[in-house]
């Protein structure tokens, strides 16, 4: 009887971790922006047929999006904000080698990226000309259902060059809980750089280069 009940609890262990989702890669290889529910995760082959917005349409947790190494990619926006639900999702344009991200948002009114789910990270980022609305679109607008956001890295406002503006209305905006803005250039936006929000709580801003070219050199 002794040696059943361990096989029972042996087969009840192996079922639950063989339900167990491991945390995957999605790679951007392509400009479009639209979603044809063709990415594969973890597929590096490079054929055109993963978009930024497929992608973050098919996340599950802790997943990361990365870009295709040797390549820059600009997307122009679709009209419709990324929203970011899915917890413990990275988007990351800083590791790999030889290639600037952009997001041009197209005068787009939509704000960019719509962080609403927990331990969110964008990072190295292009976010620039999200300026439809003149008082309110943002970059990036993380909402007062995020908890513990990154934004690293990422420049708002500034062309590739890092000098030339190309203006959101607002770079980043915040009303969640244990924000993270940290080593962003964020110049050129015509209302604001960094909005805090009603209900923002434990907000770190360091290490940022605001009003100034990407050296920290020049007013922008």
């Amino acid at each position: 009887m002794v040696t059943f009940k361990r096989l029972i609890s042996s087969i009840i262990v192996f079922a639950l971790f063989s339900q167990t989702v491991s945390a995957g890669t999605f790679w951007i290889d392509t400009n479009a922006d639209n979603d044809p529910n063709t990415c594969v995760e973890d597929e590096t082959d490079n054929d055109n047929d993963c978009t930024f917005r497929d992608a973050v349409s098919q996340l599950t947790s802790s997943d990361t999006i990365r870009f295709i190494d040797n390549e820059n990619q600009t997307i122009t926006f679709g009209g419709t904000s990324y929203t970011m639900s899915v917890n413990g999702v990275t988007v990351d344009a800083v590791t790999g080698t030889a290639h600037t991200v952009v997001f041009d948002g197209n005068s787009s009114a939509n704000d960019g990226f719509s962080v609403t789910g927990d331990n969110i990270t964008i990072k190295g980022l292009y976010l620039y000309n999200f300026d439809g609305e003149a008082l309110t679109t943002k970059a990036i607008d993380i909402t007062s259902t995020a908890d513990s956001t990154t934004i690293d890295q990422n420049v708002m406002g500034l062309q590739t060059d890092g000098t030339t503006v190309n203006a959101n209305t607002k770079g980043v905006a915040t009303a969640g809980n244990d924000t993270s803005i940290t080593n962003n250039t964020i110049s050129g936006n015509t209302v604001a750089g960094i909005v805090l929000m009603n209900g923002a709580t434990d907000v770190t801003i360091t290490g940022n280069k605001i009003g100034t070219d990407t050296g920290g050199t020049l007013d922008k």
